[in-house]
């Protein structure tokens, strides 16, 4: 429970800026959806989930998070943990899709309609990204051409040696290149 004075703090700094050139609470909603896919990484979707989350607490309803995957249902991750998802097909206003990662990202890279979608998604959306090896899905979908990218420490030779047009920064936490 937060104490009134923090949300009459908010509101208040906020009321005071309303201008024609500042958004009301509801244009700064986003949607956030993050793709998992049999053998995810839970951590990687629970760390984004968590960030936004987070946010939300200072600004209450800035992002709307929700998963996806193919077929929607429950989706197994890496040590078997099951989380519900929506299915991917015919989205609309989403504003950013996050690609987590795992050992089933290969899996993932080899179905048309996952990659489809990704492709699809970065020609769509306003941002997209990945954590760790979720990059493997954005450079099979033909995102990270031409741009600098990261991603697991641990898979970053094999990553650069199958997508030698993306300039791979084996030692950086993240990138950021354009809108991914």
């Amino acid at each position: 429970c937060k104490p009134e004075s923090f949300d009459t703090l908010i509101f208040a700094r906020y009321r005071l800026g309303v201008n024609d050139r500042q958004p009301t609470f509801h244009a700064m909603t986003r949607r956030i959806v993050l793709l998992v896919y049999p053998g995810f990484q839970v951590l990687d979707a629970a760390g984004p989930l968590a960030a936004f989350e987070a946010a939300n607490a200072f600004v209450p309803d800035s992002y709307l998070l929700e998963l996806i995957a193919r077929d929607g249902g429950l989706v197994a991750s890496s040590g078997g943990t099951r989380l519900a998802a929506t299915a991917f097909s015919n989205r609309a206003g989403d504003d950013t899709l996050i690609v987590t990662g795992g050992d089933g990202v290969f899996a993932a890279a080899e179905c048309a309609l996952t990659v489809g979608f990704v492709s699809n998604s970065g020609a769509a959306l306003r941002r997209i990204a990945s954590v760790c090896s979720g990059a493997y899905l954005l450079a099979t979908a033909g995102l990270l051409h031409g741009r600098r990218a990261t991603t697991h420490w641990r898979r970053s030779q094999d990553f650069a040696r199958r997508f030698p047009d993306v300039q791979v920064d084996a030692d950086r936490i993240f990138t950021r290149d354009g809108k991914v």
